[in-house]
């Protein structure tokens, strides 16, 4: 699962336009009640980015883990992935990489959660090394699980980085 919140996510993501909709939570309901007669398919689909807004409003990575946690027995374990939303171009995030990391390892380290939070870090090539010595820091110091990749943010699973620092580690 993803827990990133609202501060892990640029301002401007997906695209600028969407803005004032995360502004004003309530907008995006009245504009779906006034597409409704006319354009049924849209007023879904806003509906669904309402309740995408609900659940991404959450504060913390715990909070949002809760909601998700009540749809599954209490002994489910969950991979946790964090993204890395910085460098997008979507303008800047609340929250940086290093601190959702931070909370994520807080919430795996929780007694109520112990052994069922599985943590993984995330890297993204752009950060350079950087981004390697967060991964280093998140296993090594913060036993996080694994690594998560996203190519599609414009790099290559063999990217140097990855080839030559990360995997090598990890294994």
């Amino acid at each position: 699962v993803h827990s990133f919140t609202h501060r892990h996510v640029p301002v401007l993501y997906p695209h600028w336009a969407v803005w004032p909709f995360k502004k004003v939570p309530g907008l995006v309901r009245l504009v779906a009640f006034l597409c409704r007669p006319f354009f049924p398919g849209t007023a879904d689909t806003l509906d669904r980015l309402h309740r995408f807004q609900e659940e991404a409003g959450a504060e913390t990575q715990g909070e949002l883990l809760e909601k998700v946690r009540r749809h599954y027995p209490s002994s489910t374990r969950f991979v946790v992935l964090p993204m890395d939303m910085e460098g997008i171009g979507h303008g800047p995030v609340r929250a940086g990489l290093a601190a959702q990391h931070d909370e994520l390892a807080a919430l795996a380290a929780r007694e109520d959660l112990k052994g069922l939070v599985l943590p993984f870090a995330t890297f993204n090539p752009a950060r350079g090394q950087a981004g390697v010595d967060e991964v280093k820091r998140m296993v090594g110091e913060h036993e996080f699980r694994g690594l998560k990749i996203y190519p599609r943010l414009g790099f290559p699973p063999d990217h140097d980085l990855l080839m030559t620092e990360l995997y090598p580690f990890l294994q």
